[in-house]
C-alpha cells in the first residue's frame, strides 16, 4: 500500500492510507513489544502518518518515506518468517530427539 502512494491519486486515497497505515503500524508496535527498537520505530511511524494532525513534508519527502516503509515492511515480513521457521525447526528437532 505504501508503494501505491507514489502514484498521483485523489486525496481521499491518501486519507484512507493514513488511517490504515496508522492502524497497521500500531499493530506492529504491539507485536514487536519484546524488541524495544522495533516497537519505537513502528510507534513513531504511526505518529508520523496519523491523520488527525497532519505533518506537511512535501510530496517528494513523503514518497521517500513511503519507499522506506515499503522496504522495512518487506524486511520485517522476511525476518518474521525466518524466525518462525527457526522456531519450528528447533521444536521439530527437539521432538525427534525425545523419541
Amino acid at each position: 500500500m505504501s508503494l501505491v502512494c507514489l502514484l498521483d491519486l485523489p486525496y481521499g486515497y491518501y486519507q484512507l492510507y493514513r488511517f490504515t497505515a496508522m492502524g497497521v503500524f500500531l499493530t506492529l508496535a504491539f507485536k514487536e513489544r519484546d524488541s524495544e527498537n522495533w516497537m519505537i520505530f513502528w510507534f513513531l511511524s504511526a505518529l508520523l502518518v496519523q491523520p488527525f494532525f497532519k505533518i506537511a513534508l512535501g510530496k517528494t519527502i513523503w514518497n521517500l518515506i513511503d519507499l522506506f516503509w515499503a522496504f522495512v515492511l518487506l524486511y520485517s515480513i522476511f525476518k518474521n518468517q525466518s524466525n518462525s521457521l527457526k522456531k519450528r525447526n528447533k521444536k521439530n528437532s527437539s521432538l525427534l530427539k525425545n523419541k
